[in-house]
């Protein structure tokens, strides 16, 4: 080899060992980021699916159960449904025990305050 190919060698090493050295560094350093970045927005639009198709069943509910039973006297709509066997959940009643029924799936919803509404 001649002084010209050692000189050259010389001259590329510190790049060749420096350039993959940033490239990792940056990769290990920027990657986690972009992943939880990318990890809690799919978990908000999820979260915020749920959301959406509660609030579209308790409207649901509300509108053809609830307002049909209501006017009828055989039925009533209570916060305790559960021990009267002529009424039925009211709509946030029913939300919480639907939320009740998925946690035991693995998931948690808190649309609404723990309580009862008209409580």
């Amino acid at each position: 080899m001649g002084t010209a190919q050692r000189s050259i060698i010389w001259k590329l090493l510190p790049i060749l060992i420096v350039a993959p050295v940033i490239c990792a560094l940056e990769f290990w350093l920027v990657v986690p980021t972009i992943v939880s970045v990318g990890a809690r927005d799919d978990a908000v639009a999820s979260a915020q699916r749920t959301a959406t198709q509660f609030k579209l069943l308790r409207k649901y509910y509300t509108e053809n159960v609830v307002k049909k039973v209501i006017e009828s006297d055989d039925f009533q709509a209570s916060y305790d449904h559960e021990s009267d066997p002529n009424a039925i959940p009211l709509p946030a009643t029913m939300i919480h025990d639907l939320s009740k029924i998925v946690e035991g799936e693995g998931m948690g919803i808190k649309l609404y305050s723990p309580f009862p509404f008209p409580n």
